[in-house]
């Protein structure tokens, strides 16, 4: 199966106001490995009269943040390819810190991604998906445990986590010490080409440390304190995004338990021939607050005060029950 590594020093412009390599850049090099896992893989017995093909990140599991990643260390991203379906492609990525001063490395992430591809034109292409050529396993049971590993994503994704959206305009106007409406917060960003693949398709890695971003911005207006990504949810790419393209990334905190807080963070992507945008990408961040000596602390609980704030409260705290069900 093919494989990837990525390797990279963390250098200040990498940090979060905490000191600690900001979650977005790894969930960033998490998808620079996979897409390049995929990539050699649609193109391995690549001969002059195929089609070349590029891959793209079609789904990411849940990615928990098992240690921090200090500045100064060493990122090792692996990514090898683990499972094919006849149109996806699934990769195992596992990132490992390395203090080169002691050579001492701990694991820091581990993320399962599905990839999907198209041939590669510059600018994209709405051509459909390719075909993907069946995976050689070592054993059946292998090739078994990938399969119910597809299946299982695959009924996943017709599941929604959330309540259908509703308008913005519902926000609670109560007011009070951390009211929910004043947490929200959206960035607006045009993608350029140092957010794209060669071909023009925005990295799937970009997008995500923008939704990080985003969230990031929630969760220390709520705490009033330096706040870390602890995990996210699955994010499903619905739509592919194009250099040039207008996202508006919108975040809102819907759950917070004594020592956590999930953000809400949907990104909406419009083209410039359009007047229209479209839902592109949907997840839950999960992040904790952390105090002047970077010890976890409690977060600041407020109380939903509307329908679909209450409905997003419950699937709330039925993920953080789930959570600690499996720790």
């Amino acid at each position: 199966p093919s494989t990837a590594a990525v390797s990279r020093a963390m250098l200040p412009d990498a940090a979060n106001p905490a000191g600690n390599v900001h979650g977005g850049t790894i969930l960033s090099m998490v998808d620079e490995a996979g897409w390049t896992a995929a990539t050699r893989y649609m193109n391995q017995k690549h001969t002059k009269d195929a089609k070349p093909a590029c891959a793209s990140l079609a789904r990411i599991e849940k990615v928990d943040f098992l240690k921090p990643m200090f500045i100064g260390e060493i990122a090792e991203v692996t990514a090898q390819v683990t499972h094919t379906s006849p149109h996806s492609i699934e990769v195992e990525v596992n990132v490992v810190a390395e203090n080169v001063m002691t050579g001492q490395k701990r694991t820091t992430n581990r993320a399962r991604a599905w990839y999907v591809s198209k041939e590669f034109r510059n600018g994209g292409n709405a051509d459909p998906v390719m075909a993907v050529p069946r995976m050689k396993y070592a054993s059946e049971a292998e090739m078994q445990a990938g399969l119910a590993r597809y299946e299982k994503q695959k009924q996943s994704r017709t599941c929604h986590h959330r309540p259908p959206d509703k308008s913005r305009d519902d926000r609670d106007t109560i007011a009070s010490q951390h009211p929910v409406e004043e947490g929200d917060a959206t960035l607006i960003h045009v993608l350029h080409p140092s957010d794209c693949h060669a071909n023009g398709v925005a990295q799937a890695g970009a997008v995500l440390k923008l939704m990080d971003t985003a969230a990031g911005v929630v969760s220390v207006r709520h705490c009033r304190s330096n706040a870390v990504t602890a995990s996210l949810e699955a994010v499903d790419f619905m739509l592919p995004l194009y250099n040039g393209d207008l996202l508006e990334i919108a975040a809102r905190p819907v759950f917070t338990s004594k020592r956590s807080m999930d953000v809400e963070v949907n990104v909406y992507a419009q083209s410039l021939n359009k007047e229209t945008k479209s839902l592109a990408a949907t997840s839950i961040f999960t992040f904790v607050s952390l105090d002047r000596s970077y010890r976890v602390q409690d977060v600041p609980a407020f109380e939903p005060r509307t329908d679909s704030q209450r409905a997003r409260f419950e699937l709330g705290l039925k993920r953080y029950e789930t959570r600690k069900a499996e720790r």
